[in-house]
């Protein structure tokens, strides 16, 4: 700027020396005050105001020059230095004149707007761009009027019809007398960030409510955050076990070497599941099922650990409860002197007792799973017992005390009496039968010997007789 003023002042010097002259010529050929010199122009008032005049006229126009240009150039600076910083700012960076007219636009304020080309919005009003018109102008203009700045958030709306969710920061630039020259913005878009600020506290609140027990723990496995849960099920508050380590729930029942390898696998990256039985506060037990993942920043290092776990203690209880009844159930099956058998829809084997197996000469129940009566009987039982079954499936109704003839695939026959039953799933929808049948080959030869004696007793060599009940005898073979 001295350079700029020194510059003028010395052109203004040179102009003036220039003016003296040509106000002589002036007086010489104009005037007709010939050979005008030094001497005659002091000592002609008339000629020597004349010159002066000039002289100051001209300085003064120099002068006015140079503050103008002065103050343009002082604007022009302020203006150059906020765009060369806008350039290479990743934030949006814009402003616009007194009348909200947008003069300048960085490359990611032309993003955030969702246009290419400057010139596709220098002269078009900041406005147009806002959903919110009215309160701009009503509310916020006035503030940053007032004060020089203004912070808030806007809605911007692309030219595509998608709206953006932004920070603004503005700040009002005056001229060199005070007054508002332009208004600059820094503008952030956070659209992403709200959404993620949504997701997170979605998921807060559904940790906060959810059954499941959450715990956080920092590298070291100090805890961090507990969620109700934790606190209902262990009887511990999070200010309790704050800075603690999880082990304030171990117990003695466990394996120590599961916590080495828990410890080992997690820290190495990977995820762990397993069961833990742990203490309350109280001194109670239960059991948990717990996943427990390690949580990495953007270098992938590890710094917190993240656990979810259920207490599984009644399904314990109940699974606990289910295994007695099993063994109870297969005891009594297998103890059991009758052939006991369950079938699917398709009326092939899905369990069967020791009896059976043995009966059918297999060493185990899985040589008869999965297959039907027509891989051990003829094919006439196989397909009466079939339409048994599909009629018990249609009707629900069972067949009580019925007697089979049973031929097995190597021609032995069994006499059995059968019960079969409809079976029934979990929501009360018939899946099968199942039955029982015991065997009475040796009661039915026995009782077929005895019809036989009785319809030839002259020809039975032993002795025969058929009394009353009051043990008077009406027939003898051997008088």
């Amino acid at each position: 700027m001295l350079k700029i003023v020194l510059k003028t002042i010395f052109y203004l010097i040179l102009l003036s020396i220039a003016l003296w002259f040509g106000c002589m010529l002036i007086d010489t050929y104009i005037f007709n005050e010939p050979n005008v010199g030094f001497r005659q122009l002091f000592s002609n008032p008339h000629i020597l105001s004349h010159h002066l005049a000039s002289i100051v006229m001209l300085w003064i126009f120099g002068l006015a020059f140079l503050l103008f240009f002065r103050l343009r150039m002082g604007n022009l600076d302020k203006l150059r230095v906020l765009q060369k910083f806008a350039e290479t700012s990743g934030q949006g960076f814009g402003w616009v004149d007194i009348n909200f007219i947008i003069k300048y636009a960085n490359p990611a304020l032309l993003k955030l707007y969702g246009v290419e080309r400057l010139k596709d919005i220098v002269g078009k009003g900041f406005f147009d761009f806002y959903t919110q018109k009215n309160d701009i102008e009503n509310k916020y203009l006035g503030k940053l009027l007032r004060d020089g700045v203004w912070k808030g958030e806007l809605k911007v709306r692309r030219p595509n019809g998608e709206i953006r969710d932004v920070i603004h920061n503005f700040a009002l630039i005056p001229d060199s007398n005070g007054d508002p020259l332009y208004f600059a913005s820094g503008m952030t878009d956070i659209t992403e960030q709200k959404e993620k600020d949504f997701q997170f506290k979605t998921l807060s609140v559904g940790i906060e409510q959810s059954p499941t027990i959450t715990v956080i723990t920092d590298a070291k496995g100090n805890i961090e955050y507990a969620n109700p849960a934790f606190m209902e099920i262990t009887g511990y508050t999070l200010e309790e076990v704050k800075g603690k380590n999880p082990r304030i729930l171990k117990s003695d029942k466990m394996d120590q070497n599961e916590y080495r390898d828990l410890w080992a696998t997690i820290s190495s990256g990977k995820v762990w599941k397993g069961q833990f039985y742990n203490k309350r506060k109280d001194g109670t037990m239960y059991w948990e099922k717990a996943l427990i993942s390690p949580v990495k920043n953007d270098n992938g290092k590890i710094t917190h650990y993240l656990k979810k776990a259920e207490d599984i203690t009644v399904q314990k209880l109940v699974e606990k409860i289910l295994e007695k009844e099993r063994n109870q159930f297969r005891m009594m099956m297998d103890n059991t002197p009758d052939y006991i058998y369950f079938k699917d829809k398709q009326s092939r084997f899905t369990r069967v007792n020791s009896f059976l197996v043995n009966n059918f000469n297999k060493s185990c129940d899985t040589e008869i799973i999965g297959k039907s009566d027509k891989d051990f009987f003829d094919k006439e039982y196989a397909e009466k017992s079939r339409q048994n079954e599909l009629r018990i499936m249609e009707t629900g109704e069972p067949l009580v005390g019925i007697q089979e003839k049973q031929i097995t695939k190597d021609g032995k026959i069994l006499w059995v009496s059968t019960t079969k039953m409809p079976l029934f799933d979990e929501e009360g929808n018939i899946a099968g039968t199942f039955g029982i049948s015991r065997d009475i080959t040796r009661y039915q030869i026995a009782e077929e010997k005895i019809k036989s004696l009785a319809r030839f007793p002259d020809e039975n060599p032993n002795a025969v007789l058929r009394v009353n009940k009051n043990c008077e005898i009406l027939y003898s073979n051997n008088p």
